[in-house]
């Protein structure tokens, strides 16, 4: 599977009735064509899902407040930055939901502090990429039966 594929199917991305690249393309990564396509959207998407303030959502995908203002009142496309930053929140989430079986034990873990990420929680780290591999790391761990 593809990086991002995840992310995008987490944030039921849809732009008309095909995928991102069909069979016949050959095969790209699909973030980049996902970043240009990512929408203001895909923010009320995750706080939903995730049941976190907006605000949260933002900061973690690096987003000035004010700058988000911006955007979602012009309901402009996301800068490939700040579309990036909204992915990779949404992949964490899709990662945590196949680990975990199930949309609410992954929103409940990845908001509760945990031991393994010296009491913080999961969420809380995914503003950095530093965060989101410890975070990676946990899941692992946890899908592989090493912590619980």
């Amino acid at each position: 599977m593809l990086a991002y594929q995840s992310a995008i199917d987490y944030l039921h991305l849809d732009h008309g009735s095909r995928r991102f690249r069909s069979a016949k393309e050959p095969a790209g990564p699909v973030e980049l064509v996902a970043l240009e396509r990512v929408m203001p959207s895909a923010v009320a998407t995750l706080t939903e899902r995730l049941g976190v303030p907006e605000a949260d959502v933002v900061k973690a995908a690096g987003m000035a407040p004010r700058t988000w203002h911006t955007r979602k009142a012009g309901k402009a496309a996301l800068s490939q930055r700040e579309a990036d930053g909204v992915l990779r929140i949404a992949r964490i989430a899709a990662e945590a939901v196949r680990v975990f079986g199930g949309e609410d034990k992954a929103r409940r873990w990845l908001t509760v502090p945990h031991a393994l990420l010296g009491g913080r929680a999961p969420f809380a780290l995914l503003d950095s990429d530093a965060g989101v591999q410890a975070v990676e790391e946990a899941l692992g761990r946890i899908h592989w039966g090493d912590y619980a």
